[in-house]
């Protein structure tokens, strides 16, 4: 050995401790960077020269730098963050639509159907008042207005969710293009995995970008033995190494909005979402916005049928001349039952009575009605020929839109209907209170408004007769619903599971967060840069560095005595 080889420890400890002094300033100046994992330097000795008596050390070299990262910590840290994210989209969801349920400022559909069932109370004691007839018909167009209002709700806030979808997919899919072009960078920068682990900063990056892409989907990490990762949600590889597999946006129709449907751009096959935010946007979306304005159009949908039912019974201050059906059927050769009337109908029938107004002779005329086997047509054609038989002045028909007609051609003779335990006179719209089967298009009667003495407050018994004002005021407290409720006891039930729901998504999102801050927590702790450490590290290279330099000065001194010697 010579002073020569003092000259290469000296060289090489200046060349390692100035590696390690750029690695901790590396990781002082990413202290703040979300998702960065510290660098440490690992030294070994040099190959040792052999003396015989003994081994002399040759210096030192860096031979690795490595991240300080546990892969189990980062995957149980990827599946919290996408609970978090989860929980967080639910917990905004039933806040929403607690806000469009919810009847605190006094506006809601609970007053609005109190004030109607009111003004059918008021009907009922003054049935031959003008006022009650007109203060009934706004309450009821008040009542559809709210129906109306909360449906909209209902479909904007399912729009604003469709948007937040399209979003998420334009997001994944850049994700996942990073992801796939960073694999691509690291196997190059580490030889196919010949030197494994030394992208260090490129890893770091994939691990963000697979940090962010968890939040939106529950994914699983899988590294190949080259240094590229597969990423899969659920069953469905999302990226394979260099290559990624895109979403797309499909348009569909779902009612009467349109929604995309996420599919594999390459093969159009269906995405189904596993956990993280776009899982809770797609149930928000497509289950429970679905169901609630289900709940919605069921309270409209009976709410309708029942007050139509008793109201098609009745009679007004004056009687029918004319009676067009609201309800169009899908087809008018079908069979009732296959003509898509959005209410309940049976076998039965009802009763036709004709009146002459001049002497007040009531004719009744039974209709039979066999839902299996008649169509609206044959329906039409049976009426003319049970009761237009005998009066020639009633004819019924059916429109081109598919809507029954009953016409007395005579203003001095009318009809009303009795006793329909079919359905099908309230099931076609017939006389009724309500038009429309759902909370999208349910409105008052034009008819009635045009003319409030239509409006059904008895049944034949003069002006002061009440007694069908007395049965839909009865609908108030009847148990129609589950667990006998009444039309706002059924609402209100609604109302507090929806509470219950956003209060449950609420605890479940707060002991997750608490979850998720512990593993992070955890994480920093292990992969985290603590400026303190890194300022001690620092000084003690510093120290090493200075050392080394001192250290070759005394060479190059011994050198030059060595050589002034000669």
């Amino acid at each position: 050995m010579s002073l020569f080889s003092s000259l290469n420890i000296a060289r090489l400890a200046l060349g390692a401790n100035q590696t390690a002094i750029q690695t901790v300033g590396q990781n002082i100046a990413n202290a703040a960077t979300p998702g960065y994992a510290r660098q440490r330097v690992q030294m070994t000795p040099t190959p040792a020269h052999d003396m015989v008596f003994a081994q002399l050390g040759t210096g030192v070299r860096v031979s690795r730098i490595e991240r300080i990262v546990d892969e189990h910590l980062e995957s149980t840290l990827r599946g919290a963050r996408s609970d978090l994210s989860n929980l967080t989209e639910q917990n905004r969801i039933w806040t929403l639509a607690g806000s469009i349920f919810n009847d605190l400022d006094g506006g809601g559909l609970s007053q609005a159907l109190g004030r109607f069932f009111d003004s059918v109370q008021d009907l009922a004691v003054n049935p031959d008042d003008p006022t009650a007839r007109t203060l009934l018909l706004e309450e009821g167009r008040t009542l559809a207005e709210t129906f109306h209002f909360m449906d909209a709700r209902v479909r904007d806030l399912r729009a604003g969710l469709d948007e937040d979808i399209r979003g998420e997919v334009l997001e994944i899919n850049r994700i996942t293009r990073e992801v796939s072009a960073l694999n691509r960078a690291i196997v190059s920068a580490e030889n196919g995995g010949l030197n494994g682990n030394t992208a260090n900063d490129l890893r770091t990056q994939r691990d963000f970008l697979l940090g962010e892409l968890s939040e939106r989907l529950d994914i699983r990490v899988i590294e190949n033995t080259s240094g590229g990762v597969q990423v899969l949600s659920g069953s469905d590889v999302l990226v394979y190494d260099g290559r990624q597999r895109d979403l797309a946006i499909t348009p569909t129709a779902d009612g009467d909005i349109a929604i995309g449907q996420v599919r594999f751009a390459d093969d159009g096959g269906l995405f189904e979402a596993k956990g993280g935010r776009l899982a809770a946007l797609l149930g928000g979306r497509d289950e429970v916005l679905v169901d609630l304005r289900g709940e919605l159009d069921g309270i409209a949908n009976r709410l309708i049928s029942e007050l139509n039912t008793i109201h098609a019974g009745g009679e007004g201050l004056t009687r029918l001349t004319n009676a067009l059906g609201s309800v169009a059927v899908s087809d008018r050769n079908a069979a009732l039952s296959e003509a898509g009337i959005p209410f309940a109908i049976e076998n039965g029938g009802f009763t036709l009575q004709v009146i002459t107004e001049a002497n007040g002779a009531a004719e009744s005329f039974r209709i039979n009605v066999d839902i299996d086997s008649m169509s609206v047509i044959d329906l039409a054609e049976q009426i003319n020929l049970t009761a237009g038989a005998s009066h020639s002045e009633i004819t019924a028909q059916v429109t081109a839109d598919g809507r029954l007609e009953i016409v007395s051609s005579d203003p001095g003779v009318t009809f009303t209907f009795r006793d329909d335990d079919s359905g099908i006179v309230s099931g076609l719209g017939m006389n009724g209170l309500f038009t429309g089967s759902n909370a999208r298009d349910i409105a008052i009667s034009q008819t009635l408004l045009d003319d409030p003495g239509l409006l059904s407050a008895g049944r034949g018994g003069g002006p002061g007769d009440n007694s069908t004002a007395l049965l839909m005021g009865g609908l108030r407290d009847a148990g129609l619903f589950a667990a006998g409720n009444s039309f706002e006891g059924h609402y209100q039930a609604l109302i507090g599971e929806i509470g219950v729901h956003s209060a449950e998504a609420s605890e479940l999102l707060q002991n997750q967060a608490s979850i998720t801050t512990a593993i992070q927590n955890q994480r920093e702790s292990l992969s985290g840069v603590n400026v303190d450490e890194e300022a001690i590290a620092l000084i003690t290279y510093q120290r090493a560095f200075q050392g080394a330099a001192r250290f070759l000065n005394i060479v190059d001194q011994l050198l030059e005595t060595l050589i002034n010697s000669v």
